[in-house]
Order: structure tokens, then sequence, then C-alpha cells
């Protein structure tokens, strides 16, 4: 998961994820009803969102497509009373999709700023700091001349 969110190129790592999606699918609707393959469609969402370039457009298209491909395995093995269960299903999966990729795609916009900030804040820090080693360094000359004028004045008015 970490290898494909680190590709660069946002046309490959959408490749991958539609790719992996129709592999799921496919697995999905070749096993049937007796094995649940749900979790495993969120995985290349997940990771599309997490790639550095990728759009919220392409969350959308692969939250879609992972959520008809659902559908598609699961309305081909299985015998519903109704239409609308499969339907209504497929759009509960398509919203849980939608949240979970966008969601992950603004905690990356999040994370990019956040980081941004911290090295404007260590940028600021270092800049501080050696504005504060200047001015204790252009302080401590006079100071050490008060401090001895004043020792003086001490010495000679102790009466």
């Amino acid at each position: 998961m970490d290898l494909i969110g680190k590709i660069k190129n946002k046309y490959l790592s959408f490749s991958l994820a539609l790719l992996a999606i129709f592999f799921i699918g496919y697995v999905d609707y070749i096993t049937g009803e007796e094995l649940a393959f749900s979790f495993f469609y969120i995985f290349p969402i997940a990771v599309l969102a997490r790639s550095p370039e990728t759009k919220p457009s392409a969350i959308i298209l692969s939250s879609l497509l992972a959520a008809i491909m659902w559908f598609l395995a699961e309305f081909l093995v299985r015998e519903y009373s109704s239409i609308f269960f499969p339907i209504w299903n497929a759009g509960v999966r398509l919203f849980f999709f939608l949240s979970i990729g966008l969601l992950l795609d603004y905690l990356k916009v999040k994370e990019k700023k956040l980081k941004s900030m911290n090295s404007k804040l260590k940028s600021i820090n270092e800049e501080k700091n050696k504005f504060i080693g200047i001015a204790a360094h252009d302080i401590r000359g006079p100071l050490g001349i008060i401090n001895s004028f004043a020792a003086i004045l001490i010495d000679d008015h102790k009466e």
C-alpha cells in the first residue's frame, strides 16, 4: 500500500487503483456469496486518496466503479426479492467509499499544509535564535560596564 501511495504519476496510480478494483470485483464474483470481499474494495480507494497527485474527481470515479463492481458481483450471484435492495446496497456502499476516500484526501491536504507550516516555523525559530544570540552578545558588553560602575559606586559610597 505504501509503495503505490508513493507513485507520483497520477494517471498511473489511478490506473492501478482501477485495475485493483476490477480484480477484487472479479474475485468477488467468482467466489460467489460464500466469501465476503466487502472490506477489500476500500483499499484501492484509500491508496488512491493518499497518493500525492490524486484529485478528488479520481476518488469519486474509483468509488463509483467500486460500488458498481460490488453491485455486479453481488447481483449476478444472489437472488433478491426486489431490485430496490441491491440498488440501495450499492448506494450505501458508494456513500461509504466516497466518505472514506474524500476524508483521506482531506487528511492528505491538511498534512501538506501542516508540513509547510512546520517548515516555516522552523525557519522562524532559527531566525529568532540567531537574533537572540546577537542581542545577547551585543548587550553583554554594556551590561558588564554598568555592573562594574555600580560595584565601584557601591564600594565608594558604602557609608
